[in-house]
């Protein structure tokens, strides 16, 4: 091999080394930049996020929060007993595991005292009256029209946590069991009305 052919290829290895080193440099240093500029937008988002956290409410928003509460309290009892009742109903919140008064007063945007009056004034009486008449009428809706499930299929449906509660509370408001209801049913509708024994 000439000098000449050495000498190219030295040239050459040291012209790769040096593109091999810049480009290197090149993206440490994009890479570097890259990261300072996520780090001072990640920074920017934290200060706004801190800063909307402990930014008092506009005027506007003020008077908009408070004009959606007046209207929900200023509705007569009556109207608001309808409204929570029809909320229960078409949400079904009696069949939720957590029916407690603060739950179900979140759930509807008020305050606990509010609900506790207008249930007070109704002719429920509680919150708890309440419900447990909401589980009794689904868990007759069931028996008569979902003949096929089991009852304890149906207590779990309405809400109702044991089969013991619902035969209790059902025999209460309805003055039958549950296995009695659906007979009873079925019979009223080939024409017979006698009641059966419950299993």
């Amino acid at each position: 091999m000439s000098d000449i052919t050495v000498i190219i290829i030295l040239v050459i290895v040291a012209a790769m080394l040096v593109a091999f080193v810049i480009a290197i440099w090149f993206s440490y240093k994009v890479t570097r930049g890259m990261q300072e500029e996520n780090k001072h937008l990640a920074d920017m988002l934290h200060k706004q996020a801190v800063e909307s956290k402990h930014r008092p409410l506009r005027d506007s928003e003020l008077s908009e929060a408070a004009e959606q509460m007046a209207q929900t309290n200023a509705r007569p009892d009556d109207e608001l007993f309808a409204w929570i009742e029809q909320q229960i109903d078409e949400r079904r919140l009696y069949a939720d595991s957590d029916t407690s008064l603060k739950r179900i007063s979140r759930e509807l945007g008020l305050s606990q005292k509010r609900l506790s009056e207008v249930l007070s004034a109704s002719p429920y009486g509680t919150l708890t009256e309440l419900i447990a008449n909401k589980r009794v009428q689904c868990a007759c809706r069931l028996l008569e029209t979902r003949t096929e499930w089991t009852i304890e299929a149906i207590s779990a449906e309405a809400g109702f946590t044991t089969r013991r509660t619902f035969q209790n509370l059902f025999k209460a408001h309805t003055g039958v069991t549950p296995t009695q209801y659906r007979a009873l049913k079925m019979r009223e509708r080939v024409g017979g009305n006698d009641l059966v024994s419950d299993n």
